[in-house]
C-alpha cells in the first residue's frame, strides 16, 4: 500500500498541471508598432489594459491611453500632428 501513495501523488500533481502555450495572441510583440519620431526609433506596445509602454533609446516607460483610447487611435493622432513622425 505504502509503494502506491507516490506514484497515486505523483499521476495527481501531473494530471492538474498545465503548460503554457507559445502561440498566445496576446504576446505584447503582436501589439507593438515602430515609429520613427525626428529619426530616433520609438516603439510602442499596448499592453491590453489602457497603458501603453514605450521604449526609446533603451528606456522604457507605461504611459496611460487618453480617454479609453485605442494605441492606433493614439498613433494616428500622433502621426497626423507632426510631419517628423512616421510608423509602419
Amino acid at each position: 500500500m505504502k509503494k502506491l501513495i507516490l506514484p497515486v501523488l505523483a499521476f495527481g500533481i501531473f494530471a492538474f498541471t498545465s503548460c503554457n502555450s507559445d502561440d498566445d495572441s496576446n504576446d505584447s510583440e503582436n501589439d507593438c508598432v515602430t515609429c520613427d519620431i525626428s529619426s530616433i526609433s520609438t516603439e510602442y506596445c499596448d499592453n491590453g489594459d489602457g497603458t501603453a509602454t514605450i521604449t526609446a533609446a533603451g528606456a522604457s516607460q507605461t504611459i496611460t491611453l487618453p480617454d479609453g483610447q485605442s494605441l492606433s487611435d493614439y498613433l494616428d493622432a500622433l502621426d497626423s500632428s507632426s510631419d517628423d513622425v512616421t510608423c509602419n
